[in-house]
């Protein structure tokens, strides 16, 4: 019986990866600019895509002494590679973004710059930023307000967290692990805990409605905590999130949206105040370009996709 063998490293190479690994345990986690740390989903990211394309890079030739000495061409022969592989726009620019958290680990700020300098066809990495389908509440008959409150009547941290991705176009993640108290500054929130890829951000207070949930939620809970109870860790809350919402029917298979719809809500109204149209995914009218760009830009912000 023939067994198949796996391909043999050399030495060089190993001792390469494993120091690459041991750097990583202790400065894979640093978020530029913060004193805050990645959390373990990143950092475990960021090693998986390192490692892989540090493998890669020595299968295609190019033995580096130590992965200090990664320099800007091998990011684009890395980046030439994914692109000759098909591999998904998002795929690339998110490794292309973990080589430029990596290059300021190493100390060569800046030496890796945006996706677009390391591709030979530009559609390879062009993301849209128009959606597929509209995922609000509204567009799938969804009674916004009664679902709320009866969610809310069932657990009212539950139905907070929903109030505060209706007003805010949070994030779940977003909405439970928010300190209300401490990110109330008046005029706007800001948003930082929960917040994807450690990108902080500001959402301005706009209305009536977004004053009245933000001060509901400082009524629920004391000065320093977040959404989650303190007798669960986030995941198990997450856990019992899921469970509440999916019991009053939100999710895909029973009513076809998902909490996040709320978030859709909040943009997509965002876009009608700036343009006086609905989005083009709820059918709106062609607006002027200038002012599309200008309200997708203001959209792109408060959704922390910026």
């Amino acid at each position: 019986m023939h067994m198949f063998k796996q391909p043999q490293t050399s030495k060089k190479q190993r001792h390469l990866i494993h120091n690459l690994k041991g750097f990583l345990n202790k400065n894979g986690g640093k978020i530029k600019g913060t004193n805050r740390v990645a959390s373990y989903a990143t950092r475990a990211l960021r090693k998986e895509v390192l490692v892989k394309s540090f493998n890669d890079l020595w299968k295609m030739g190019v033995r580096l002494p130590d992965f200090k000495s990664f320099k800007e061409r091998h990011m684009t022969k890395l980046a030439n590679q994914w692109e000759s592989e098909g591999l998904a726009a998002k795929t690339i620019t998110n490794r292309i973004s973990v080589f430029r958290a990596f290059s300021e680990m190493i100390g060569k700020n800046g030496m890796v710059r945006e996706s677009i300098h390391y591709i030979k066809n530009p559609e390879s990495i062009k993301v849209t930023s128009i959606a597929e389908s509209d995922k609000t509440w509204r567009s799938n008959q969804v009674d916004v307000t009664q679902k709320i409150t009866d969610i809310y009547f069932k657990e009212p941290r539950v139905g907070m967290q929903l109030l505060l991705q209706s007003a805010f176009a949070l994030r779940v993640k977003e909405s439970a692990l928010i300190k209300p108290h401490q990110a109330d500054k008046g005029t706007f929130i800001t948003v930082s805990y929960g917040a994807k890829g450690g990108r902080d951000r500001v959402v301005r207070i706009e209305n009536d409605f977004q004053r009245a949930v933000l001060d509901a939620a400082k009524k629920m809970v004391s000065l320093n905590q977040s959404m989650v109870p303190q007798k669960y860790s986030y995941k198990q809350w997450r856990d019992h999130y899921y469970w509440i919402v999916r019991s009053h029917g939100i999710s895909r298979k029973a009513l076809g949206v998902t909490s996040h719809g709320l978030r859709h809500e909040r943009l997509n109204e965002i876009y009608k105040n700036i343009t006086g149209h609905l989005s083009p995914i709820q059918g709106g009218k062609t607006v002027n370009k200038d002012t599309d760009k200008f309200a997708r830009n203001i959209v792109a912000e408060i959704a922390g996709h910026s």
